[in-house]
């Protein structure tokens, strides 16, 4: 077999040159060795369509237009961005949800997502261009392999047409038929493209070498073939004004097989138009070569820029966050970063998917910081709840209270308490603290009414206590003592049990009541230690009445006690200084005798009053416990 000519060997390694350099993703849809070429070079020029920005509706408006207006090989690669857009928001919103499921203090195994029904659409669209897209493969091979048996049979054909025709005409004839049937024919299975055309590329050579018998025919042809040549030079530099490189890209491929299929030309012209189109297909290459160039330049820059943000992602996700607050704080500055990555185009390719997953994973990363701190949050938010609970069971036990002012100030404490307590979580914060509020609210309602009739209520306590005054002097005493200490006894439990009366006349009524009693103490001529207990008995009396009995009570027993002490301290004291004057006699030291003697006579005396006391408190817990 001849070898190809000069021209056909140099566009051939210009070709495969062009076919390797700069191409970015293998292409399914290579229709032959040639056209393999022509979808490589597009592919390398091809600008892909970003949706970093895109929601759902617009991906779905988008891929539904390129399914309506049947554009599925030019959104190839697109398609994937959308694909992969698509599941950036799936992604986020299952995040988001189950952050609000967790939030809600559910747990992270009963969380189930639903896709909504715009996710479904886009899913639904998305799928429907995959299988359409895979269709069109399945057609196109079926048909590569119906358009490799044609080119094979005309292969054989031509074989036939050198070896049996020996008119030079119809042989011409015959030869245009076969070329047009060629040409005409589609794409065949790459792997069997080369072989292919190289026979018919042989074949063809020998026709011309079997026809060059006849001279004049064989001249028609040339002149022919340089004028078609002539034709695709001018296309070729015409290309150089046509604005999409990717368009001219695709027109070259085109032209250049063209000049693979046409016969030869004068030897004399063979040289020269082949020069002019390889100087016309090189400044093609170069225009192309040039915005690849610069293309390439930007997108390392674009790389630069996302490495920047992935830097300070990494800076947000790897921090150590104590407090939610702070959290969400550095969540606004990702946030900007994740917008500032919108808006920065493509990287190269080899380093597309690697720089988003970097940056994916730092995003990634600090959310994970969320999860903890809401666990932390979650324990802290329920040992709240229980404290605020514990406050409002406190309060609950007052709000029935008539201690006005005591349960006021305790009350007063209990909320301010509830205020250093932190919050908890929002689903039971209303109900704890309307639990709370209405149990302070309870009281002071009732306090408030309470007030409100307080001035009538003590004019009439004044009246009903000057009642008892006037009974009390108008007393005639009863024959025994007992009957007298019963009434006596009983006026006060009255008296004790009648409340407040007008400030301006506490002290006058107060004292007026007591001379009273004592002005019936003297009537009745009661033994003074007889009389002394039984007011102290009384007085004990008084206090088992009150809501403050166990306080009262204990404070007189610490003070009996004290009293109680210090006095059998001093009796020691004294007795101990009696001794020092000894067997001593005189008039001074008789005389200073005597003083000690006294005042230790006079001390044993309130000793015995004491203990009597004593016993009497000893009684009134009794009473108190049986109460």
């Amino acid at each position: 077999m001849d070898k190809n000519t000069p021209e056909q060997e140099d566009l051939n390694v210009h070709n495969e040159q062009d076919a390797l350099a700069g191409l970015e993703e293998n292409v399914d849809l290579a229709e032959s060795h040639e056209d393999a070429e022509v979808v490589a070079a597009i592919a390398e020029l091809e600008e892909e369509e970003h949706f970093d920005s895109y929601d759902l509706t617009k991906i779905y408006t988008r891929v539904k237009d390129i399914l309506d207006n049947n554009k599925l090989k030019e959104f190839r690669k697109s398609f994937v961005n959308a694909r992969r857009r698509y599941k950036e928001i799936f992604e986020e919103e299952r995040n988001r949800i189950f952050q609000t499921f967790i939030d809600g203090g559910e747990k992270a195994e009963d969380f189930k997502f639903t896709l909504t029904p715009e996710m479904v659409k886009v899913k639904e669209v998305l799928n429907a261009y995959q299988d359409k897209l895979t269709e069109i493969r399945r057609k196109e091979e079926a048909q590569q392999q119906t358009n490799l048996m044609a080119k094979r049979d005309i292969v054989h054909e031509l074989k036939d047409l050198i070896s049996n025709e020996s008119d030079i005409k119809k042989a011409f004839e015959k030869f245009n038929e076969l070329r047009s049937r060629w040409k005409e024919a589609g794409p065949v299975p790459a792997q069997f493209a080369t072989e292919l055309w190289n026979n018919y590329k042989f074949f063809s050579d020998k026709f011309y070498e079997f026809v060059e018998i006849n001279k004049e025919l064989f001249e028609v042809e040339l002149q022919k073939n340089l004028a078609a040549k002539e034709n695709l030079v001018q296309r070729v530099e015409a290309l150089l004004e046509v604005n999409s490189i990717q368009n001219s890209i695709a027109s070259l491929h085109s032209i250049q097989k063209e000049w693979r299929e046409m016969g030869p030309v004068h030897k004399d012209k063979s040289d020269e138009i082949w020069t002019r189109f390889k100087t016309a297909v090189d400044n093609v290459y170069k225009r192309r070569d040039e915005y690849l160039k610069q293309r390439d330049e930007k997108r390392h820059e674009n790389l630069t820029l996302k490495t920047t943000l992935c830097e300070k992602a990494e800076t947000l996700a790897k921090a150590e966050y104590t407090k939610m607050a702070e959290w969400k704080e550095k969540e606004t500055e990702l946030k900007a970063l994740d917008e500032d990555w919108k808006k920065i185009g493509r990287v190269p390719t080899k380093f597309n998917e690697s720089i988003w997953e970097r940056f994916k994973a730092a995003r990634k990363e600090f959310f994970k910081q969320k999860y903890n701190l809401l666990k932390h949050v979650r324990e802290e938010l329920q040992q709240n709840y229980l404290a605020k609970v514990k406050l409002c069971e406190a309060a609950e036990a007052l709000k029935e209270n008539t201690d006005w002012k005591g349960t006021t100030q305790k009350l007063i404490k209990l909320q301010g308490d509830w205020k250093k307590i932190g919050s908890v979580e929002r689903k039971r914060s209303d109900e704890v603290w309307n639990r709370f509020r209405a149990a302070c609210d309870h009281f002071f309602h009732a306090k408030e009414q309470f007030n409100a009739g307080q001035g009538d209520r003590e004019n009439e306590n004044l009246a009903a206590k000057q009642v008892i005054i006037d009974e009390v002097i108008a007393y005639t005493p009863a024959e025994t003592i007992e009957e007298n200490l019963s009434y006596i006894n009983n006026q006060r439990k009255a008296w004790n049990a009648l409340g407040f009366v007008p400030i301006a006349q506490k002290q006058k009524i107060e004292k007026a009541f007591d001379e009273a009693i004592n002005g019936l103490m003297e009537k009745l001529n009661i033994d003074k230690d007889k009389k002394f207990r039984m007011e102290y008995k009384m007085k004990l009396e008084q206090m088992l009445q009150s809501p403050q009995a166990q306080k009262l009570l204990s404070e007189e027993r610490s003070f009996v006690g004290t009293r109680l002490r210090k006095l059998q301290e001093e009796v020691a004291q004294l007795e101990n200084n009696l001794g020092f004057f000894g067997y001593s006699k005189g008039a001074n030291v008789d005389a200073m005798k005597k003083t000690y003697t006294d005042k230790i006579e006079k001390l044993q005396a309130e000793i015995q009053h004491l203990e009597g006391k004593k016993h009497q408190l000893k009684t009134a817990f009794k009473q108190l416990e049986t109460k």
